[in-house]
């Protein structure tokens, strides 16, 4: 402890009066320690006391900290199941990303979807046709107009009587870029040049779709049972025709599908000795198209891509 300097010029009353105020000084400052360790161990009391009891709060039975993981982990779990359940119908283009061509996917009035692979680089006349009257919404409410010989056929007929696209104006008004057809009301009755003979073959295989090779190029039919011919009649004369396939049925559901549509169909009138349409009425409400090639459909044109591939029309002849 430091000594206080004697300073004898002061008298001794003096002397004592500093000693006893340095006593005093010594002892406020001490009085002033003892408060503050006695403040600082009532705030750590407080802290602990406030923790302990933080620790014996329980939410659902768990500690704070058990309940923020477990509500993390469930957080987690429930997003991965959306993610799986939900991707691939707000997204069906993720389901369909390992599929080399366009997928059609051709949804039907009674609820069901068939899905067709379409082979736009090998039979690239007649997919590019189909995939152009697709993404134009050309077969929208039209009919399966047509149910025989193991075949099920649809394609611009709207309703039962045979009313086609090329009668509806306001339709054919919208397909500005096929201006060949020599009038309006021939407009969709185009015959296309064959792609290569070779795929004709596939017209009596289950699950291919295929166009009629010298007819109407917008009618369109699928084999339901492989092996059964495809035929015409006019009349009394029946004639077995060739069938240029360009799709196939993405998967066997498809094709399970194709087949209890067919059995659950009946045909009920004839009509102009060609066609006995089926019931119940089964309508195309629209077909989605995926894979498209970007760069040839952003600006595709029909006169300028079938300019050489019209082989002629099944109204008239072109002017």
């Amino acid at each position: 402890m430091k000594k206080n300097k004697i300073n004898y010029s002061l008298t001794a009353k003096q002397r004592k009066e500093q000693r006893l105020d340095a006593r005093n000084k010594e002892a406020e400052k001490a009085a002033k320690y003892e408060k503050k360790e006695v403040v600082s161990a009532g705030d750590m009391a407080q802290e602990t006391q406030a923790a302990e009891v933080a620790a014996e709060k329980r939410i659902f039975g768990l500690k704070p900290s058990a309940f923020a993981l477990v509500t993390v982990c469930v957080v987690l779990a429930v997003a991965l199941i959306l993610t799986a359940v939900l991707l691939p119908v707000l997204s069906p283009a993720f389901a369909y990303r390992k599929v080399n061509n366009p997928v059609a996917v051709i949804y039907l009035s009674n609820g069901e979807t068939l899905e067709f692979e379409v082979y736009e680089k090998e039979v690239p006349i007649a997919a590019t046709n189909f995939l152009y009257l697709a993404k134009n919404n050309y077969f929208n409410g039209s009919i399966i107009f047509d149910r025989q010989n193991n075949y099920i056929r649809f394609g611009g007929f709207y309703d039962t009587e045979y009313n086609h696209r090329e009668t509806d104006e306001a339709f054919s008004a919208k397909f500005t870029d096929i201006t060949k057809s020599p009038s309006a009301k021939y407009k969709f009755q185009y015959r296309l040049s064959a792609d290569t003979s070779s795929w004709a073959k596939f017209g009596q295989t289950e699950g291919y779709l295929s166009f009629i090779q010298n007819s109407s190029s917008t009618e369109f039919q699928i084999c339901t049972v492989s092996g059964s011919p495809l035929t015409a009649t006019n009349g009394e004369n029946t004639r077995t025709v060739n069938a240029i396939s360009f799709a196939r049925n993405l998967n066997k559901n498809v094709m399970e599908k194709l087949t209890e549509l067919y059995a659950g169909m009946e045909n009920t009138v004839s009509h102009g000795n060609y066609w006995k349409y089926p019931a119940p009425v089964v309508k195309i409400d629209r077909i989605k198209l995926y894979n498209m090639d970007k760069a040839k459909w952003k600006n595709f044109n029909f006169d300028e891509y079938f300019a050489d591939k019209i082989s002629g029309w099944t109204g008239g002849s072109i002017e």
